[in-house]
């Protein structure tokens, strides 16, 4: 439910998506701290956060061919900004690096307009070892 804080959204998130990640062989790093009474995004803007986490892990299910995910929330005390990555080891994006509006499917897409519309900030590109990082 959207009333549900963030963290509790993530948890959920984890626990529907973990059981699939291990039945491909892909071992999650789970790197949620809890916020220790910081504030964190809420309503709409965790909702897109949630629903932009879990099509980066649907991506990394189907087409990353990786053996290990990366997810991590972490927070700038000098900025107050919350970054959230999903990070994989697979293949990586197409050539140059970087999601483009011409090499994306749908999922991309419906990623960044979420991101566009929610007033958040969307990079997605390789990883210098290989791998795909989103980065919110």
């Amino acid at each position: 439910p959207s009333s549900d804080p963030l963290t509790v959204r993530l948890a959920s998130l984890r626990h529907r998506i973990q059981p699939a990640l291990e039945q491909r062989n892909i071992r999650l790093v789970w790197n949620i701290p809890l916020p220790d009474g910081l504030p964190v995004p809420t309503d709409a803007t965790a909702s897109e956060i949630v629903f932009i986490m879990q099509e980066a892990l649907s991506n990394v299910l189907h087409h990353a061919h990786a053996t290990e995910v990366v997810v991590t929330m972490s927070h700038d005390v000098h900025t107050g900004v919350w970054r959230f990555e999903v990070c994989d080891n697979g293949v990586g994006l197409p050539a140059g690096g970087a999601a483009t509006e011409t090499t994306s499917g749908y999922g991309v897409n419906t990623m960044r307009d979420r991101a566009l519309r929610a007033g958040l900030f969307l990079t997605q590109d390789t990883r210098a070892g290989g791998g795909t990082r989103v980065l919110l």
